[in-house]
């Protein structure tokens, strides 16, 4: 074999990378439509078929290492005798179509994008298994240059979708978001902006395994100026649940306040992850104050007798408002699990009148929390076991409860 020569064994190497975001394609497509057109053409969606793929990728995987084998080691094979081959050979459609992903990637790779899309054009009809083929050569593709001639040349909607995520994930390999000329791709029209929030988002993903730190830097490189909101909505709705910490400290940098859609799902994802840490973070922002109320059910939900211990611990960190959201937290939660009297007790710690009568005893919005019960400043209900659930104790001195063995005992 040359030296340099890409075979398609190293294809296969490739492409098992490319395949391991097909995830992404999911989200991907779940933010676009699709033009009537297309589904008539097409039984199912591009991406159903990646799955698919991806489901069965030992098996591909060995296709491509037989086709390589038969070419020969010594000598570049014929892609061309390979093509026709593959698309006379009587075996199944899905295998019929991995090995004509072996060539047409193999010939992107050469820079012979365009005339591998020229093939697939001519050959393949519209549908699932041309737009495996178009995502191949776009994932592939040795220049990105020439990959402008060959998104003119597609005409449905699901290949221009499948295209742009091929080329997402060949920029994602390429180069950090802040350092790619995004204006070199206008030619995207309005796909520009799922271009730029889909490797982005790639990007972060691939490169947020190592550590909070190098998560939060990663995503502060990532997160490019100029991107429009809804790219940036989008990149924080698919990064979220890896990197919930520098999504909150992204929207908090930026000003954003407790009625922010977005920062609920964030809170929700710090909880999962670390709810210590995460109430550390909220209670140093004042403009985010009313995050406490989801910011204690989720706790909550997690271990009903760690967020109740914390308030104990750390009334000094919280605002007025702080505090009046997070027992709004616990007596909801409470409601939920069926305790009326406990969630009725921690409800009346509540000094906001407006944010008390928030709080809804029962799921048919009746027998809301009067505004003007009067209670105690010091006043700490009990919380009592409901439901076969073990939850903190505590007493009018704060001194706090916990469970121990059949019984409970002071902390």
């Amino acid at each position: 074999m040359k030296r340099g020569t890409i075979t398609l064994k190293h294809l296969a190497i490739n492409l098992a990378v490319a395949i391991a975001y097909v995830v992404l394609t999911n989200i991907w497509h779940s933010r676009s439509g699709d033009s009537a057109g297309a589904k008539d053409l097409r039984q199912g969606e591009p991406t159903e078929a990646l799955a698919e793929s991806s489901a069965t990728g030992e098996r591909d995987d060995a296709r491509l290492e037989a086709m390589t084998a038969a070419s020969g080691d010594d000598e570049e094979p014929d892609l061309d005798a390979m093509w026709l081959a593959a698309m006379d050979q009587n075996s199944s459609e899905r295998e019929r179509v991995t090995d004509l992903v072996g060539v047409a990637g193999t010939m992107a790779s050469r820079g012979q994008a365009f005339e591998a899309l020229e093939k697939v054009l001519a050959s393949v009809g519209p549908g699932e298994s041309r737009c495996r083929l178009v995502l191949a050569i776009f994932q592939m593709a040795s220049d990105v240059r020439t990959l402008e001639k060959c998104y003119r040349l597609l005409e449905f909607e699901d290949e221009k979708e499948i295209a742009c995520k091929g080329l997402s994930d060949r920029l994602s390999v390429e180069s950090s978001p802040d350092k790619t000329d995004f204006s070199r791709f206008r030619y995207l029209g309005d796909r520009l902006d799922q271009l730029i929030s889909s490797n982005v988002t790639t990007y972060i993903l691939r490169h947020s395994t190592s550590g909070e730190a190098e998560a939060s830097e990663v995503f502060a490189r990532s997160m490019v100026a100029g991107m429009s909101p809804e790219a940036e909505r989008a990149v924080i709705s698919d990064t979220v649940a890896v990197v919930p910490f520098s999504c909150w400290d992204h929207l908090v940098k930026k000003g954003a306040d407790s009625t922010d859609a977005d920062l609920s799902r964030v809170v929700t994802e710090m909880f999962r992850l670390d709810p210590e840490e995460a109430i550390e973070r909220i209670s140093r922002e004042s403009a985010t104050s009313d995050s406490f109320n989801a910011a204690f059910q989720a706790w909550m939900k997690a271990d009903a007798s760690k967020p109740i211990a914390w308030l104990g611990e750390n009334p000094a960190k919280l605002t007025a408002r702080q505090k009046d959201r997070a027992y709004q937290g616990i007596a909801t939660y409470a409601a939920q699990q069926g305790d009326r009297e406990t969630a009725a007790k921690w409800a009346g710690m509540i000094s906001d009148p407006a944010i008390q009568a928030e709080v809804e005893i029962t799921p048919s919005n009746e027998n809301r929390i009067a505004a003007s019960t009067p209670v105690p400043a010091t006043y700490s209900p009990p919380w009592r076991p409901t439901l076969g659930f073990r939850h903190l104790h505590a007493k009018e001195s704060g001194e706090i409860w916990r469970n121990h063995r059949s019984g409970y005992r002071l902390a």
